[in-house]
């Protein structure tokens, strides 16, 4: 998803310089994926990194439920997937973008994810619910390294534990899930660093035993990207970006980005382990909460707005001048 925002904003560049006749210039190179592999060795030993495996132990010694499933089966590769499709209207979307956050300070991955938490816990019953979450994986982890345009794969993944226990109060639980996703240091992705290349006497008693059966990855506005004047979305299809013979890394995998103005959310399962309409009713649970936090968090918004939220712009200098005497009036007053 990044490598390919990187090249469209080249192409789209120097395709407007070439109209006009211009020199195409494009921004400067930022570092290699070579330059950062050979640097990623010694970060992966640094005190830096090592400070996080008391954070990572405790997610990974976090006791969590099995996913129920349908069936079981051994066959788990790519040609067994089906996927349901899952938007919400334009409206809908701009009030989760625009609106939602102010209640609670938060970001759109914050309320997505609460809204899975709450979906997991109604159907299964558990109050710990654990993801695996992606990232684009280009966090300023080492110094002088910039890998912002750098065209390469860096994604990060990594195990989040939703913690859903007082999800009555729904304003106490969209912070308390906000506030466990900023803990995690550098966005995640420390954690397969340690897992793949830290050296084994670095990480103590650190076992990387979690296996996530969900994984989630909210991948952005692409509206924002292609809302340029130059290119638009295809409406062929791509086909498929991975070997259906790939043996497939979770049960329930849902991927999800803004396009025209709607959010649209994939959610790919296997048709061996689960019927159609139990994952039918999983997508229409999660976009019923989905609607009722979002409802939730703008309503609130607009109820602790105070009539000067409204009327500041039309206050004149000398009314409020007048308003100042009458406070330090009433403070005389005591």
């Amino acid at each position: 998803g990044i490598s390919w925002r990187v090249l469209f904003e080249d192409i789209s560049t120097g395709y407007r310089q070439a109209i006009k006749k211009e020199e195409i210039e494009l921004p400067s190179k930022t570092h290699s994926f070579k330059e950062w592999s050979e640097n990623i060795i010694n970060y992966a030993k640094s005190n830096k990194l090592l400070e996080e495996i008391r954070y990572w132990s405790k997610i990974e010694n976090t006791k969590v439920g099995e996913i129920y499933k349908d069936y079981e089966t051994t066959n788990n590769k790519g040609y067994n997937s089906n996927s349901i499709e899952m938007k919400i209207s334009k409206e809908n979307t701009n009030n989760l973008l625009k609106d939602t956050n102010k209640a609670y300070n938060t970001e759109t991955n914050d309320i997505l994810l609460a809204s899975l938490g709450l979906t997991i816990k109604e159907w299964t019953g558990e109050n710990k619910v654990l993801v695996n979450l992606e990232g684009h994986g280009r966090e300023e982890i080492m110094p002088n390294m910039n890998i912002t345009r750098t065209v390469g794969w860096f994604t990060s993944a990594y195990p989040v534990v939703l913690n859903c226990e007082k999800s009555d109060d729904v304003g106490y639980y969209i912070k308390v899930i906000k506030d466990d996703l900023r803990k995690i240091p550098s966005k995640g992705v420390g954690y397969n660093i340690l897992k793949y290349i830290t050296p084994k006497e670095y990480i103590n008693d650190l076992e990387f035993k979690l296996k996530p059966q969900i994984s989630f990855n909210y991948l952005g506005q692409f509206d924002n990207d292609i809302n340029q004047g130059v290119f638009s979305i295809s409406s062929i299809s791509t086909g498929n970006s991975i070997s259906k013979e790939s043996e497939r890394l979770y049960d329930i995998n849902i991927n999800g980005m803004v396009v025209n103005e709607e959010l649209c959310l994939y959610f790919e399962y296997n048709k061996d382990e689960y019927k159609r309409s139990t994952i039918v009713g999983l997508v229409e649970k999660y976009k019923e909460t989905l609607m009722d936090i979002i409802k939730y968090c703008v309503e609130k918004e607009e109820t602790e707005k105070t009539p000067s939220d409204f009327i500041y712009k039309d206050i004149s200098i000398k009314d409020l001048q007048g308003i100042k005497s009458k406070i330090f009036d009433s403070f005389n007053k005591g």
